[in-house]
């Protein structure tokens, strides 16, 4: 959780141009090729919400496929909004290339991003946020699927909102803790002892 704190704070006081794209990816678990093909459009602000319709690899558009599913619709927290309306509003001020195309996270040259235009970004704040361990951009769709699972949400709102068919996926991406561990044996300890006193 300290790093989907941690990473976007460090971002936006370093790298601000990377800073909301960086928020999507924490915020809503998506993967980098349906974030980088977002475009404003897809963003219904007065009701909160993202909708994912495409994605995009390379520079290649295309439409959703199985293999690679996506939420229809995510909701959007304030602080999130928040965040995509300071990038808009830098995006129209410096009239930034690939903006009057509607894209939402154009790169420098007006195209569409691959993850590796945020290398450098993304090393720097690593060390800025003191992460020592191998973390990439794609962690933070880990993360976001570990605090979902953290919140208590149904296991069918979990699959929902990160895009998993399946309980299989939806467990790959959970990295069950020590003290989730521990609290779990707890509990179970404690029926037991409840048990055995009635």
């Amino acid at each position: 959780p300290y790093r989907a704190r941690r990473l976007p704070s460090a971002m936006q006081t370093n790298f601000p141009h990377h800073h909301a794209l960086v928020m999507v990816l924490a915020f809503t678990g998506l993967r980098f090729c349906h974030a980088s093909a977002l475009t404003w459009d897809d963003w219904d602000e007065d009701n909160a919400l993202l909708r994912i319709r495409r994605k995009q690899v390379r520079g290649v558009v295309s439409s959703l496929t199985r293999k690679k599913r996506a939420p229809g619709t995510i909701p959007v927290e304030p602080l999130l909004a928040t965040a995509l309306r300071e990038h808009r509003d830098r995006l129209a001020e410096t009239n930034a290339p690939g903006h009057e195309l509607g894209w939402m996270f154009p790169s420098e040259a007006g195209t569409l991003r691959t993850p590796n235009t945020m290398d450098k970004a993304w090393a720097h704040c690593l060390a800025a946020a003191n992460i020592k361990r191998r973390f990439t951009l794609h962690g933070l769709r880990y993360t976001f699927t570990d605090l979902i699972r953290l919140s208590n949400a149904d296991a069918v709102v979990r699959r929902a909102l990160t895009g998993h068919v399946t309980q299989e996926m939806q467990d790959h991406y959970s990295n069950v803790g020590t003290d989730e561990k521990r609290a779990a044996i707890a509990g179970a300890v404690r029926l037991i002892e409840a048990a055995r006193s009635r």
